[in-house]
């Protein structure tokens, strides 16, 4: 043994203070987890001390074969990703979703969010890379520790565990609800994983599943009549951001002088997440019937059926979600992040061409199906320098002191959708006088703006911001003339209660005449007698859920009050 070796052995007792430092960092989660999360004190207790009792016999275990540091990493990585959505969304768990956006999140994508959350990544990488860095200089350095010592840990640890199974019989017995699957870290993450790997089964299986669905589906109108009907999905757009709503700063001044748009004003999503809101978007299911997804096509088949040309346009890359599988079914379908031969991202403004040709086309009757990238972090990267009306717009990193950046960025994004929908606009009525857009986006976003300083979407508990969002119909005058209603019954409907991620669908086929048994009336804002919605929210577990229950913070409580939301 080298001098070095010698002195370190002799200040920290080398194997049994590192044994011990790998129980105390693997349980720092659930210490967390018993603040963040609202349980009763029996749970609090039953989930650090028996998760700490169960590491302690593990590592007891582990170090009889010198392989502590190789065999606990898949623990090391979970509690290091669960540190670091502690940071971000400041409570819950690893979620289904979170994990789903792991394996479908591109590498870009990817390298803009850490980015700008390195205070967070700096903080795990301080705290377990040097625990696993001495765990395999003494796996290769030393001799493992005495058995009698292990015997005597593992007898310690043992009634550790034995304690913590008590108190979570007490937690079964005394806290209605409590269960170790969806409570208890890091059990309740492997079942989100066991529940990850189905969900991807499942949408591997679509295809077969869906292949007879048909929506027998046909146009009301002249087969001949030339019209077209661009749907444009965002990303990350918040309703509370555009001035067309009431926002004190210009960030819609395009779409507020257009005429024949309609902005509704009590829209929400039922997903705080792109791979399942989008999909919802683009099909008849909605939070109360999310699996039959996976048994039925989508919006783009049933123009298709209708005698539409169909075209998928998107500023995003291929992920492996379902909402590739809904975008293959149009005739055409493009990805232009896709093109290896672009260094750079593009701007959603390079969609623009390929709409005008599309819309060009001597197709009859176009639908076109943009999903943009809009205002997804890193807003800096959204819009070029050149467009950018409010400054300083950074680029900021992910911290509340830096909020004013980050907001001034945001709303130069929301200028950036404005200016893109109001060119959309223009091509329809230069190209298809009989003609529509219909706007909404995904899901909204956080941008620290309260006490609980959350930041992005996607977080397992959602909040208001992340699910009121803009939705707008533009209806040109031809096709006002040919549907006399439509225009009345869509500002009769502009601020009454909306859940894009069913009316979208069905507004959708209004505007386009298309007849269907699977439409339903009351769904589409377009309908003179549009139904009240109950208000869901599609949980992680797929689970809908009352909206209020799914906002149960003070804060979402005083925004829901403020915008008028019922």
């Amino acid at each position: 043994m080298s001098f070095f070796d010698k002195k370190i052995f002799k200040w920290s007792g080398w194997d049994k203070v590192l044994m011990h430092l790998w129980v105390a960092a693997l349980v720092v989660p659930n210490v967390i987890l018993s603040i963040t999360e609202p349980m009763g004190v029996w749970a609090k207790l039953a989930n650090v001390i028996l998760p700490c009792g169960v590491y302690g016999l593990l590592v007891t275990l582990v170090a009889r074969v010198r392989l502590t540091a190789i065999l606990l990493f898949p623990l090391v990585f979970f509690a290091a990703f669960q540190l670091v959505l502690l940071y971000l969304y400041g409570n819950s768990i690893i979620a289904v979703d979170m994990l789903l956006n792991l394996v479908t999140t591109n590498v870009s994508e990817a390298s803009e969010l850490l980015a700008g959350i390195m205070p967070s990544v700096f903080g795990v990488v301080i705290l377990y890379v040097p625990l696993m860095v001495w765990g395999i200089y003494a796996l290769c350095k030393h001799d493992p520790l005495p058995p009698a010592y292990l015997r005597r840990q593992a007898w310690k640890w043992g009634g550790n565990t034995l304690l913590g199974v008590a108190l979570t019989a007490a937690a079964y017995a005394f806290e209605p609800g409590y269960t170790v699957l969806d409570d208890m870290y890091p059990c309740n993450v492997g079942y989100n994983i066991y529940l990850a790997i189905d969900r991807t089964a499942k949408t591997s299986a679509r295809a077969e599943a869906a292949k007879g669905f048909t929506f027998y589906a046909e146009s009301s109108r002249d087969p001949e009549l030339r019209e077209a009907h661009v749907m444009v999905i965002g990303e990350t757009s918040r309703a509370a951001n555009f001035s067309i709503y009431g926002y004190d700063r210009p960030t819609s001044p395009l779409l507020e002088k257009e005429p024949g748009l309609v902005a509704f004003s009590r829209a929400l999503s039922q997903s705080n997440t792109t791979h399942k809101s989008v999909p919802m978007l683009l099909t008849a299911v909605g939070a109360d019937d999310f699996d039959g997804i996976y048994h039925q096509k989508g919006i783009l088949t049933a123009y298709k059926e209708a005698g539409y040309h169909t075209v998928f346009l998107s500023n995003q890359k291929f992920n492996r979600s379902l909402i590739d599988e809904l975008a293959f079914e149009a005739d055409e379908c493009v990805f232009i992040n896709e093109d290896d031969s672009v260094a750079d991202h593009h701007y959603d403004s390079d969609l623009l061409p390929l709409i005008g040709e599309a819309l060009a086309s001597d197709h009859p009757k176009v639908f076109v199906v943009c999903h943009t990238y809009g205002s997804h972090f890193d807003y800096f990267d959204r819009y070029p320098r050149s467009q950018a009306v409010f400054s300083p717009d950074g680029p900021g990193t992910a911290t509340p002191g830096q909020r004013d950046v980050l907001i001034n960025e945001y709303d130069n994004t929301i200028r950036g959708v404005d200016a893109f929908l109001h060119s959309v606009v223009d091509s329809l009525r230069a190209e298809r006088p009989v003609s529509s857009m219909l706007y909404t986006s995904d899901h909204g976003e956080d941008i620290f703006d309260d006490r609980r300083a959350r930041f992005l979407h996607a977080s397992p508990t959602p909040t208001f911001h992340q699910l009121y969002v803009p939705f707008f119909v533009w209806a040109s005058d031809s096709l006002a003339a040919v549907e006399p209603n439509m225009r009345a019954n869509l500002s009769d409907n502009k601020d009454k209660d909306i859940e894009t991620s069913v009316s979208a669908f069905y507004t959708m086929l209004s505007l386009g005449g298309i007849v269907t048994p699977h439409f339903e009336d009351g769904c589409s804002v377009a309908d003179s007698a549009l139904r009240v919605p109950v208000r869901k929210y599609l949980n992680d577990h797929n689970q809908a859920v009352p909206l209020l229950e799914a906002l149960p913070d003070t804060a979402d409580r005083k925004l829901i009050h403020h915008f008028n939301i019922r």
